[in-house]
């Protein structure tokens, strides 16, 4: 089965062209705001799928509240249970039955995540060492 989701950035952006033009057997939507963490229809289109399954993304980015790591770990849970993963702005596939290749993308990916949460952290101490030193004159 062939599953979509798109999700908006509001109401206002339902403008159709995330995953135009693909033939899809169920289409999950979900309208989100940056600040709401909770991605309630991406959990139930995630518990929809089935081994042999394919999930439509219009990019990487629509799946992630923060970093890539979100997306590393719905990546992961669904290949695991057979279900095939592709986001089509990046051109990217993940297989079920991950190739050698498709397993160097996702540890390629798992090293940006891990580099922007260590510049993020490196990026908070510098802030937090301005404040200090604003706050004591």
């Amino acid at each position: 089965m062939e599953v979509g989701y798109i999700r908006y950035a509001d109401g206002n952006s339902k403008d159709g062209k995330q995953l135009f033009g693909i033939k899809l057997d169920r289409v999950f939507e979900e309208i989100s705001i940056q600040s709401v963490t909770d991605r309630n229809v991406w959990h139930n289109c995630k518990d929809f799928c089935r081994s042999g399954d394919t999930v439509h993304v219009n990019s990487i980015d629509r799946i992630c509240h923060k970093d890539i790591g979100e997306a590393l770990a719905s990546i992961d849970e669904l290949n695991s249970r057979g279900v095939n993963v592709v986001f089509h702005k990046e051109d990217l596939v993940f297989k079920a039955d991950a190739s050698s290749l498709q397993l160097a993308m996702i540890q390629l990916l798992t090293f940006i995540y891990d580099a922007e949460r260590v510049l993020g952290n490196e990026s908070k101490v510098k802030k937090i060492d301005v404040t200090k030193l604003v706050n004591s004159k």
